[in-house]
């Protein structure tokens, strides 16, 4: 069974201001390529998942710009916010979203403003970690080599290297959330940090379960 494809289209427009806005965030740029970047990132997800089984996830005041963006995208598979409430509560009515409709589905969310090169590699490593949640019921989350000791991102700490029939992963131990340059350079050197890239991918059920261990508040009642 393909995944189901959650891609979060929200933001205040802070990162790149003024280039964007809040009333045209960072998605709707047109950046690369003569196209938006949610443009590019719906084009990076083709032939993964069946077509009904895409969505956008935004907020109600970003509705027309993802329309606009997309025009030919189905009206069904758009789903607004009331208001934003960061990835967290996102990721919790995506969880409700799918559970009720399939409990054992496989979601993956993704970030609409990412640039990712090649497309190949990303595809690669999206497909095995969509098997390793179907197989394992893991929460799977996808990391980037560091390259320098950034301060903006977050830093996933690995331990042991895991080889399951669905492809080899590694445990996360540990995560930091946009280091001092000092704790960055340090994480760097040790070799066994990656950076965030803000791509989950987990079973519904196994999603709802943490939800419910750790943060019930962003479960309904």
């Amino acid at each position: 069974m393909k995944p189901y494809l959650f891609i979060l289209a929200g933001g205040r427009g802070e990162r790149l201001w003024p280039l964007s806005t809040a009333q045209h965030a960072k998605p709707f740029l047109t950046l690369f390529e003569g196209k938006s970047l949610i443009e590019l990132t719906c084009t990076r997800l083709q032939g993964l998942t069946d077509p009904d089984r895409l969505f956008i996830v935004t907020t109600a005041d970003l509705r027309a710009n993802v329309q606009q963006a997309l025009p030919d995208f189905p009206d069904a598979q758009l789903l607004c916010e009331p208001e934003a409430r960061n990835t967290a509560a996102a990721m919790a009515w995506i969880c409700g979203y799918v559970r009720q409709r399939d409990p054992e589905g496989v979601v993956a969310v993704l970030p609409a403003d990412h640039l990712i090169t090649p497309d190949s590699a990303f595809r690669e490593a999206l497909q095995t970690a969509c098997a390793v949640a179907r197989r394992e019921a893991h929460i799977v989350r996808l990391g980037i080599h560091p390259t320098r000791p950034a301060t903006e991102y977050g830093y996933i700490a690995c331990g042991e290297a895991i080889t399951t029939p669905a492809g080899v992963v590694r445990k996360g131990i540990g995560f930091t959330e946009k280091p001092a340059v000092a704790t960055a350079q340090t994480y760097l050197n040790a070799g066994n940090f990656l950076w965030n890239a803000g791509i989950f991918v987990w079973q519904a059920a196994a999603l709802e379960a943490e939800f419910r261990r750790s943060a019930p508040a962003f479960l309904p009642l």
